[in-house]
């Protein structure tokens, strides 16, 4: 099992005077190094320090929350809901949900870019970085660190990016259901959550299977009535946690003792791990949950 103890609150939005959204919801959250988060929410990205808690500094995007589609620097830059990130050697891949593209900041100017697609055109096109089409790109996973090589979703389909190319990789076959997020366990299965309230596993060539969800009698967890899944991570290669957003709550699953347990978070919509915490993105605050157990 996972211990949680009580969470603490690690950054709250009415602390950081110079930041004007009066309503932030926290999309993303990555743990960069040991002194620092990186948080994305729908106009933009920010570094949170570690060592103080109440620091943000905005990389790209509008502190004031204008979306858009402008690429340039810094707080010139707009985007149109950040909803997936992820980390290269010298920079960060954006999923922008709104503009149907992937942007890119670099880390030293901070200087963004498109990187993928055509803003502001959908579309599902395979193929190369500017011919490729996404619709509602969200939840960039990368393959190992500083690689050019991820998976993303996009409604009901899987998306791999690797070597400048773009290919679909597999389908949901739910009707009418969309991917939310994704994460991959240590063998190679990928789970991943869906706006209908299920959770789902796929391995290499074989069916998608329902792990979890409402009305699901064959499902693994019959009894886990998820509401809106929004993100999940695994803790190690046996526990996996979903954040509930509806349900105000994260839901530790056991995969191998099949066992379920909850713990309250306020509308969580985010997750990030370190070595000795996890991270918990919400409405206008990051709180921060110590676990020892295993």
């Amino acid at each position: 099992m996972v211990c949680f103890y009580r969470a603490t609150v690690f950054w709250y939005q009415s602390k950081i005077n110079n930041l004007r959204e009066t309503r932030i919801e926290i999309n993303v959250l990555q743990v960069l190094n040991l002194s620092h988060l990186l948080v994305g929410y729908s106009s933009a990205l920010a570094f949170v320090k570690l060592v103080d808690r109440f620091s943000l500094t905005l990389v790209a995007g509008s502190r004031h929350g204008n979306l858009g589609y402008v690429d340039g620097i810094g707080e010139s830059a707009r985007f149109s809901n950040i909803s997936g990130i992820g980390r290269q050697r010298d920079g960060f891949v954006v999923a922008d949900l709104g503009n149907s593209c992937l942007r890119r900041v670099d880390k030293a100017s901070f200087n963004t870019t498109t990187y993928a697609g055509l803003c502001q055109v959908s579309g599902t096109n395979d193929g190369q970085l500017r011919f490729a089409r996404f619709t509602s790109p969200r939840c960039i996973v990368m393959v190992g660190r500083f690689v050019n090589s991820f998976y993303l979703v996009d409604l009901n389909v899987v998306r791999k990016v690797a070597g400048g190319i773009v290919t679909t990789l597999t389908q949901l076959t739910l009707d009418g259901d969309s991917y939310l997020s994704i994460t991959f366990s240590e063998n190679g299965r990928f789970f991943a959550t869906t706006e209908g309230g299920k959770i789902v596993k796929h391995r290499n060539d074989k069916p998608l299977k329902v792990v979890a969800g409402t009305n699901c009698s064959r499902c693994s967890f019959p009894d886990l009535n998820l509401t809106k899944p929004s993100d999940l991570l695994f803790v190690n290669k046996h526990v996996l946690l979903v954040a509930d957003t509806v349900a105000s709550g994260i839901w530790v699953i056991n995969l191998d003792l099949e066992t379920v347990d909850f713990r309250m978070s306020a509308q969580p919509k985010s997750l990030a791990i370190d070595e000795q915490h996890i991270f918990v993105g919400g409405t206008n605050e990051i709180t921060r949950h110590p676990y020892l157990c295993k």
